[in-house]
């Protein structure tokens, strides 16, 4: 995408100047994608002549540099060394955090006849969120006003880069928050539940405590009289019988609080707001049946 050099001064720079104003909106507005990126590298192409470009930006999980977008062929060189953030110069350019401008290469890279190359690095608060490739392949191509018109576009675009990473970041932690108060609304309800059984528990034992001990007595001498006044009165063998009968059902309701699994509640009457255990519902064996 070749441009013309220079002509009239105060033309390039309000050209220059209206295009940076255009990225500067692009970069803003637009949602922080491929697309997007390959737009920039296409405005850059109106001032500055290049025939292919490159924009890598930083693995938020891997801290490498990952290509997102191109036009022509990918820009690299030395694609075969290592460095601390990944492959090639672009990488070296990451770690040093400054732009380079080669203009007489005499090799082919990767199949391209490259003799121009640039590149320059995106950097907000001294971090770097990515590099941008320029080549060409005729020398001496890239100028160091080339170099400076980047370096506010990248400026540029790193800021707004930045501002993605923070809102994805954000968004991350409040999904996270979320999960969290859930989990914790969940743990506040089981702790109230335990505290409850606990509660039932206890009161269970205070209760076959209580009033096992007493009703063991009554259901006994009941049973006594029963065995020693079988040719009594029906009417008071009746009476001694409804007697053992309902202690026997008393120990049962005790035994059930022993039971208890998870509490279940229900009105005392209807319209009344107070509260009683429904001992059937609530007990293991209720469950298992």
């Amino acid at each position: 995408m070749p441009r013309k050099r220079k002509v009239d001064t105060t033309c390039q720079l309000e050209t220059e100047l209206a295009l940076l104003y255009e990225i500067s909106s692009l970069v803003q507005l637009s949602p922080s994608n491929k697309e997007t990126f390959e737009k920039v590298l296409e405005l850059i192409g109106k001032v500055i002549d290049f025939r292919s470009a490159s924009m890598f930006l930083v693995s938020m999980e891997t801290g490498l540099l990952n290509e997102i977008a191109k036009i022509g062929r990918s820009v690299e060189l030395i694609s075969f060394v290592k460095f601390e953030m990944g492959m090639g110069f672009s990488a070296w350019v990451a770690k040093e955090k400054r732009p380079i401008v080669l203009n007489n290469l005499r090799k082919n890279h990767n199949g391209a006849n490259i003799k121009s190359f640039m590149s320059v690095p995106m950097i907000f608060k001294d971090e770097l969120i990515g590099v941008i490739n320029f080549a060409h392949d005729q020398s001496n191509s890239f100028t160091e006003r080339d170099m400076q018109i980047v370096g506010i576009i990248a400026a540029e675009t790193a800021v707004t880069i930045e501002r993605m990473i923070y809102e994805y970041q954000l968004e991350i932690k409040n999904k996270e928050l979320i999960e969290a108060n859930i989990k914790l609304k969940e743990a506040q309800t089981k702790l109230i539940e335990l505290e409850k059984k606990q509660t039932a528990v206890e009161m269970a034992a205070t209760l076959n405590h209580e009033i096992n001990n007493p009703l063991a007595i009554i259901a006994g001498n009941a049973q006594f009289l029963l065995m020693t006044m079988k040719n009594s009165n029906p009417s008071i063998i009746k009476r001694l019988k409804a007697i053992d009968k309902e202690a026997s059902a008393i120990a049962q309701i005790t035994e059930k609080f022993k039971q208890l699994d998870t509490l279940i509640t229900e009105n005392y009457v209807k319209g009344d707001s107070r509260k009683i255990i429904n001992l059937k519902k609530s007990t293991k064996a209720e469950e298992l049946c």
